[in-house]
C-alpha cells in the first residue's frame, strides 16, 4: 500500500512538470526526491501507529485496583490508540521500594510508577529517577484545571515549585472507630490525648484493644508523630521550619510528641508489638474483627477493603488523630494519595503522560470515585451510596488537610529512628538532639 502511494504521488508530479515544460532529466531528479521524502514520512507514521505497550508498577497489591481503575483505563485509550497494551505489575508495600531501586540502578524501571511524596520522592529528583512535568501539566490548561484541587496541596511539589508526578487520588488519613463499641459503653470519640486515655481505659480493661495500627510500616511512624505536632503547634509550620534549620528539632512541642508515642504503647493503647507490625493487614484484620475500638491510619484509599457491610450500615465513623493537648486542634493530615511518576529513559514518555492525563479527566476521574477514592479534581457530579466515603470526600474538599510529610531524607531518616527508639524507653532528650545535629549539618 505504502508503495502504491509513493507511485501514485511520483506520477501526479511528472505529469505537473511536463505540463510547464521542464526537461526529462529535471522531470526525473524531482520525481525521485519527491518520492523519497514521501516514503520516509510514510514509514514515520507506520512507526509512530505501531501499538505501544506500557508498563506500570505500584504497591496497591491489597486494594484491587486492576479492574476498577487500570484496565477500564487502558481500555478507554486504545480507542484512540489501537493495540495499546497496559503491563501493570503490583507489589506488596514491604517489597515494592527495594524492587524500584534494583530495577532503577539497572535502568530497567517500568514506563511509569508509583513513588511516594516527601523525602523519597526528593531522593528520585535529586537522582534524576523521575521526569520533570511542571510544563506538561502547568502548561495544559484543560489539565490543570481539572486538577486544580490537587494542584494546590504542597505535596505535589517535592522541590523548587515544580511536578515530577501525576495525583490518581488524594485522601486524607482519619482515625476510623466502631461507633456501636462507643455508642454501647456511652463514649464519645476522642478530640484530644487526655479524652484517648480515659475511653482507652474503659477497652483495655475489657482486653479490648483501643487503637490498632502498626510501625513496621514505616511511613505510619511519621503520620502519628506529624499528626500529633500540627495539632499543637499554632505557627502551623513549625515541622516546615525545622526541616529549613529554622527551628529546632528541640522544641518542646516534638519532646511532648516523642512522650506521648511512647506513652501509648506504655499504657497498652497501641499493641505491645506495634513496631513488628504493619498497618496493612495486621492493623486493618484487628480492627475488622471488632478486637479493636478504633484503627489507624485509614483514609479514602482503603475504604473499600475496610469493612464493607460495616461501613455500608453507618458502623464505621471516622475523626482526626486526637490531638496533642487539650486545648490542641485535631486536623487530618494527607495530601495526594497515588502519585505516579514516569521514567526519563522511557521509550513512550508522550504515551505515557497522554495516558496519566486520560487518568485525571472525567472519565478517570468518575472511575476513582467508584472506587471509593477521592478523584484530585472536582469532575465528577454524583454522590456515593456509602456515607462515610461521601463525608471523607466533603472533608477532603472543604477542610484544612495540613501536610504530612518530613522532606528532608537525611532529616525523616532520624525523626523515625528516633521515634522507634523513643517507643521502645529511649532517651528522648537525647533522641531530639540527635536530630537536631543531623538537621544542622544538612542545613548548613
Amino acid at each position: 500500500m505504502k508503495r502504491v502511494l509513493v507511485l501514485m504521488i511520483a506520477v501526479v508530479v511528472a505529469i505537473g512538470l511536463i505540463f510547464v515544460g521542464c526537461k526529462p532529466a529535471a522531470v526525473a531528479e524531482a520525481v525521485e526526491e519527491v518520492a523519497e521524502a514521501v516514503e520516509e514520512e510514510a514509514e514515520a507514521v507506520e512507526v509512530e501507529a505501531e501499538p505501544v505497550t506500557l508498563t506500570c508498577w505500584d504497591w496497591q497489591s491489597s486494594v484491587g485496583l486492576d479492574d476498577v481503575i487500570w484496565q477500564p483505563l487502558a481500555d478507554e485509550f486504545r480507542k484512540t490508540n489501537p493495540g495499546f497494551v497496559l503491563e501493570r505489575k503490583e507489589f506488596t508495600y514491604g517489597d515494592y521500594n527495594s524492587a524500584l531501586k534494583t530495577a532503577l540502578a539497572a535502568g530497567d524501571a517500568p514506563d511509569f510508577f508509583e513513588v511516594h511524596p516527601g523525602p523519597t520522592s526528593v531522593d528520585l529528583v535529586d537522582g534524576g529517577a523521575i521526569l520533570e512535568l511542571t510544563d506538561a501539566i502547568l502548561g495544559d490548561a484543560e489539565w490543570s484545571e481539572w486538577i486544580a484541587p490537587a494542584l494546590a496541596l504542597a505535596d505535589m511539589y517535592p522541590v523548587a515549585d515544580k511536578i515530577y508526578y501525576v495525583p490518581i487520588d488524594v485522601n486524607h488519613l482519619p482515625l476510623n472507630y466502631w461507633k456501636p463499641m462507643f455508642d454501647e459503653r456511652g463514649l464519645e470519640p476522642p478530640t484530644n490525648l487526655t479524652e484517648l486515655i480515659a475511653v482507652s481505659e474503659v477497652f483495655i480493661a475489657e482486653g479490648i484493644l483501643p487503637i490498632a495500627t502498626g510501625y513496621a510500616d514505616l511511613w505510619a511512624l511519621t503520620d502519628v508523630f506529624t499528626s500529633l505536632v500540627q495539632s499543637a503547634d499554632t505557627s502551623g509550620d513549625l515541622i516546615a521550619r525545622a526541616n529549613r534549620g529554622e527551628a529546632s528539632w528541640e522544641d518542646p512541642i516534638f519532646k511532648a510528641t516523642l512522650e506521648a508515642m511512647a506513652m501509648m504503647r506504655e499504657t497498652g493503647i497501641f499493641a505491645s508489638n506495634v513496631l513488628e507490625i504493619g498497618p496493612w493487614p495486621d492493623g486493618m484484620d484487628k480492627f475488622k474483627a471488632q478486637e479493636a475500638a478504633m484503627f489507624w491510619p485509614c483514609g479514602q484509599y482503603a475504604l473499600s477493603t475496610l469493612a464493607p457491610e460495616a461501613i455500608a450500615n453507618d458502623e464505621i465513623w471516622d475523626i482526626p488523630f486526637p490531638a496533642l493537648v487539650d486545648d490542641g486542634v485535631a486536623a487530618f493530615t494527607g495530601g495526594a494519595s497515588i502519585t505516579m511518576a514516569i521514567d526519563p529513559t522511557s521509550e513512550h514518555i508522550e504515551t505515557a503522560i497522554a495516558f496519566l492525563k486520560l487518568a485525571n479527566s472525567a472519565f478517570g476521574q468518575e472511575l476513582v470515585f467508584d472506587s471509593m477514592r477521592t478523584p484530585p479534581g472536582k469532575l465528577v457530579d454524583k454522590e456515593s451510596d456509602s456515607k462515610l466515603f461521601t463525608r471523607q470526600t466533603w472533608d477532603q474538599n472543604n477542610t484544612e488537610v495540613r501536610y504530612r510529610y518530613i522532606d528532608s531524607p537525611d532529616i525523616s531518616a532520624k525523626v523515625i529512628s528516633a521515634i522507634q527508639e523513643a517507643i521502645l524507653g529511649g532517651d528522648i532528650d537525647a533522641l531530639l538532639a540527635d536530630i537536631e545535629a543531623v538537621s544542622q549539618e544538612v542545613n548548613s
